[in-house]
């Protein structure tokens, strides 16, 4: 009975070693595996040298200050040596330019992102125009008053005048914009970005400035909506200069008083302005109105709300 736990023992020693031998292999071929990736990156890592042509054999004479300076004033009168290695080594180098010296090689980089149209800004919804949304008919007409009521002075059991209330239909007949993009099942499908939502955010810009356009100078014909500007018997404040080239703190306080004389200073009011008339007035001086081109400016410091604040309107 001894001997035979005695061999049960001893065979159970050699499996033991047996798996300890293999498990030391394994981590011996490991070990080798990560000595070998090790050098190769190594070698990958090691910086390569550049070799310019002519250099090598003549490395005393070529100077990297004198290349250095004849490179940021652009004279190589003192640099003649230098200049000529450079041009060798253009003449002989593989570019990445062309494709059979080096280009194919080189990957491209593509970025999925796109760099929009730089647009004007939309500005007659900002200002406070009324949108009609949802209409069902053609055309659309709202009732208004063209005349009130007369008020009459009257003596004691003296019979008042009547008068009544005058009032007209506006009619508006609607208007059609549009935009339209032809694109292909395969642009949609495989774009990136993707063509739709960029074609749609496009398609929805040309149209909103459209809007804008028109309901400030659309002139009622060629299907297009009568802009404020071609709107007849309206009140007007000529300036002489389209360009803006006279406007002046005066012009923008008599278009305020225009309103008010129509008693129509009230609402949401504000300025549609051209850059141009925007710089016209921020560049203004306080001694330029005396014929002096100097001086400290009228709106001081150029802040957005300090000009807003002397506009009085946005």
């Amino acid at each position: 009975m001894l001997d035979e736990i005695k061999r049960l023992l001893e065979e159970q020693k050699s499996l033991l070693l047996m798996k300890f031998d293999d498990r030391v292999q394994e981590a011996i071929k490991t070990v080798e595996g990560l000595e070998a990736r090790i050098a190769e990156m190594e070698k990958l890592a090691t910086p390569r040298r550049v070799h310019l042509a002519g250099l090598e054999d003549e490395k005393e004479k070529f100077s990297f200050f004198k290349a250095i300076w004849a490179i940021k004033t652009q004279n190589w009168d003192n640099a003649g040596f230098e200049k000529e290695i450079f041009e060798n080594t253009r003449k002989r180098a593989m570019s990445m330019g062309t494709g059979s010296a080096g280009g194919f090689i080189v990957p491209t980089i593509y970025i999925a992102e796109l760099i929009e149209l730089l647009r004007a800004d939309a500005i007659v919804a900002a200002l406070g125009a009324t949108f009609l949304t949802d209409l069902q008919g053609s055309p659309v007409q709202i009732p208004r008053q063209s005349a009130g009521a007369t008020g009459y002075w009257v003596g004691e059991n003296a019979a008042i005048t009547a008068s009544d209330l005058t009032l007209e239909q506006l009619s508006l007949t609607p208007k059609k914009v549009a935009a339209l993009v032809k694109l292909s099942n395969s642009l949609i499908k495989l774009s990136n970005p993707a063509a739709e939502a960029l074609i749609r955010r496009d398609i929805a810009s040309t149209i909103a400035l459209q809007i804008d356009l028109k309901a400030l100078r659309g002139t009622g014909s060629a299907s297009q909506p009568t802009g404020i500007a071609s709107t007849a018997s309206i009140n007007t404040l000529e300036v002489s200069d389209p360009d803006g080239g006279t406007l002046d703190w005066d012009d923008l306080l008599d278009m305020e008083y225009k309103l008010a004389e129509d008693n129509a200073l009230k609402g949401k009011l504000g300025y549609a302005i051209h850059p141009s008339l925007r710089r016209k007035l921020l560049k203004q001086k306080v001694a330029q109105f005396s014929g002096d081109t100097g001086g400290s400016y009228i709106v001081a410091p150029l802040t957005e709300s300090l000009f807003q604040t002397w506009l009085g309107y946005p």
